[in-house]
């Protein structure tokens, strides 16, 4: 590809390189300019040229490129305003960077939260209602403690019995169960 803003590209690795403003005032005069920047310049019809990185904390991230077809030095009121649409643009960035990872943050919160939503509603399968309630609803905080007690386990092999079980949902018993 050919096209004259590539040709461009000395002028910009300069700018970056040197993470300044860069002021050119007649871009067939200036002794370092390239031959392919000369050719785009040309081709643009552009003399003059100012650059102005988009930069925070010496990182460059882009350019902002004005040209004039005359040549000359820009005005001042022109570069000031260039360097604040400059810095203005790295606000942007940086902010819309910001954004997004808060917004990538957010998202991976949700995700834990329904995740640790989902995980509780499947314990409560598994403990008494008494229990799930001081895990997970009580404003006191559960603190784990052990105790050595004798128990009895039976272990029966009834067959099914797990998958009957895993297709009940829980209910608390009523009085009028007799439990």
């Amino acid at each position: 590809d050919r096209s004259p803003s590539r040709g461009l590209g000395d002028v910009y690795k300069r700018q970056i390189l040197e993470n300044k403003f860069i002021h050119l005032s007649d871009v067939l005069l200036e002794g370092d300019a390239a031959e392919h920047t000369l050719t785009a310049a040309t081709k643009l019809g552009l003399r003059a040229l100012m650059l102005a990185p988009i930069k925070r904390e010496n990182s460059v991230f882009g350019v902002i490129t004005i040209g004039r077809i005359s040549p000359g030095f820009f005005v001042e009121n022109q570069v000031s305003l260039l360097k604040t649409f400059a810095d203005q643009a790295a606000i942007s960035i940086v902010n819309t960077r910001q954004f997004n990872e808060l917004d990538k943050a957010k998202a991976e919160a949700q995700r834990a939260a329904q995740t640790l939503k989902e995980l509780s509603e499947n314990l409560s399968r598994y403990v008494s209602p008494q229990i799930y309630q001081k895990i997970f609803k009580d404003e006191n905080k559960v603190v784990p403690n052990s105790q050595r007690k004798k128990l009895t386990i039976f272990f029966s092999d009834i067959v099914g019995f797990t998958q009957i079980t895993d297709c009940l949902l829980y209910t608390s018993p009523s009085p009028r169960d007799g439990l």
